[in-house]
């Protein structure tokens, strides 16, 4: 029996326990299997259509002349794993700068989820983490040690995040910290990267650090049987840029599938068509964009991308099944006002 029910659109549902997705919306049979991974809110998810699946939100602010940014740099893509792993990945490279007020968001509204994340939340998916350094306190830092004698030597110290030792070091002599040089995966699965110079400390030399966050799958369907095709369809509802003093004369960069999402005009669905050959199952569909505002003073600049994604799957014995339906908006602003 089903253990939770996800509404997917009219329809149609899919469950976190042993079940399968109906078709609906346009898909017809049914795709045996299981949803195994569940990070993002579908249309009509506890809440109604209005409800984000994936939501990037960037504000960047301050009172000029002090200028801010903002940056909304993401891909969502849906692909196959293997033979029958349905997958959805979001990375985010973003961010905003400024004053108060100045917030970096990217995250699903979803409440629930199969497998929890922390906060439901996408930031920095594909990268690494801000630097951070704290010598004393909470210990965020990696550090090489300094021994010195008639023949001084240097070594991989330990590596601190957030008051805990990651690395406890190596004693071979000549070692040594540099920036850009990593650790892991650690047991906690992330790679640790070695930030700038800091100080000098009792002839040690302290650097500050960062951890990269892997690419990780925030939904997953595994069906019972080998998918045998997957296509995706894209309809915007809002694909503009605009701004004031300047601002919004940086074009925005949005394609579906390679294909480019027209801004500032008549907006219609954009089907990818079916890929059906493994090499191009395993590729996928990806909604890419980059919404850039510069450097405002004085100025503002306001880019939004808004719509749904609809994803369909079939295997040798269902029909064309809508697999699930996602809400995404992309929200950028900066404004820089007196």
């Amino acid at each position: 029996m089903p253990t939770h029910l996800l509404q997917l659109g009219p329809g149609m549902a899919a469950s976190s326990g042993t079940g399968g997705v109906s078709g609906g919306g346009g898909g017809t049979g049914t795709l045996a299997g299981t949803t195994t991974i569940e990070e993002v809110r579908s249309v009509d998810d506890s809440g109604g259509s209005t409800d984000l699946g994936i939501s990037y939100a960037q504000t960047g602010f301050s009172n000029a002349p002090l200028t801010c940014s903002a940056l909304t740099d993401g891909t969502i893509r849906y692909y196959l794993v293997g033979t029958n792993k349905l997958t959805i990945r979001v990375s985010d490279d973003s961010n905003a700068t400024g004053e108060s007020g100045t917030s970096d968001i990217t995250a699903s509204t979803r409440p629930l989820a199969v497998r929890p994340p922390l906060l439901n939340n996408f930031e920095d998916a594909d990268g690494y983490e801000a630097y951070q350094y704290s010598r004393s306190g909470t210990k965020y830092y990696a550090v090489e040690l300094y021994q010195g004698g008639v023949e001084p030597e240097t070594f991989q110290g330990p590596i601190y995040w957030n008051g805990t030792q990651i690395y406890s070091g190596s004693m071979v002599p000549g070692s040594g910290w540099s920036p850009n040089m990593t650790y892991g995966p650690h047991t906690d699965g992330l790679t640790y990267k070695v930030g700038s110079y800091q100080e000098v400390y009792n002839d040690d030399t302290y650097y500050s650090i960062t951890r990269g966050i892997p690419t990780e799958e925030h939904y997953r369907y595994t069906t019972t049987n080998a998918v045998t095709g997957i296509k995706a369809v894209f309809t915007p509802t809002i694909s503009s840029s605009s701004g004031t003093g300047g601002g919004g004369a940086i074009q925005p960069l949005r394609t579906f599938d390679g294909t480019a999402v027209p801004n500032n005009t008549t907006l219609s669905a954009m089907d990818s068509g079916w890929k059906t050959t493994g090499g191009d199952m395993s590729l996928g569909v990806t909604l890419a964009f980059t919404h850039n505002t510069g450097t405002m003073n004085n100025s503002s600049a306001n880019y939004t991308l808004d719509g749904q994604l609809d994803l369909y799957a079939r295997d040798s014995v269902s029909g064309d099944v809508l697999v699930k339906s996602i809400r995404v908006r992309a929200q950028t602003q900066a404004n820089s006002t007196y």
